[in-house]
């Protein structure tokens, strides 16, 4: 949404799901007033989610409205590769948005999943709830680049490899 209104929703459930071909979902709001409205809110369920091939999960906002939130529930596993992003940005006064993933595996190659402030909002919240999570040259960030105060990162996990080029940042 442009102006004071708040992004869309979008709901996608089904056995696989794959996101590829560097598309890209955006339930964003830009306003440049104070009291702009928040970004959309984005939900996966089901049995597999792949997002690949440079795709983009866009959840920010500019303005006063919050970041937007994805859910993802699923029963099997989470895959994120070849330049996957999912951001809950925000780049004005409101938080960062919240991004919470139920499942089996988490695997992020070459993929991040952001939910920062750039301006005097908060950090957002990223909630991991899986068996495993493996992370090869990628990052997770709640932080703040601006004036707020830094995110949080939550992982519940069994399993959590990560490999050196990878990072996670919650300041």
């Amino acid at each position: 949404a442009e102006g004071q209104g708040s992004g869309g929703d979008l709901l996608v459930a089904g056995g696989t799901i794959t996101v590829a071909g560097n598309s890209e979902i955006n339930v964003s709001a830009s306003s440049t007033a104070a009291d702009g409205g928040d970004a959309g809110f984005v939900q996966f369920a089901g049995g597999d989610l792949v997002i690949e091939d440079g795709t983009e999960i866009k959840l920010t906002t500019a303005g006063g409205g919050e970041g937007g939130s994805l859910m993802v529930d699923l029963t099997g596993n989470m895959t994120l590769s070849d330049g996957a992003a999912i951001t809950a940005n925000t780049f004005g006064a409101g938080a960062g948005g919240e991004v919470i993933v139920n499942a089996t595996n988490l695997l992020l190659d070459d993929a991040v999943i952001r939910s920062d402030s750039f301006a005097a909002g908060v950090g957002g919240r990223i909630e991991l709830n899986v068996t495993s999570l493996h992370m090869n040259a990628a990052d997770i960030n709640a932080q703040v680049l601006g004036a707020g105060d830094g995110g949080e990162v939550v992982i519940n996990a069994a399993t959590f490899n990560m490999n050196a080029v990878s990072g996670i940042n919650a300041s």
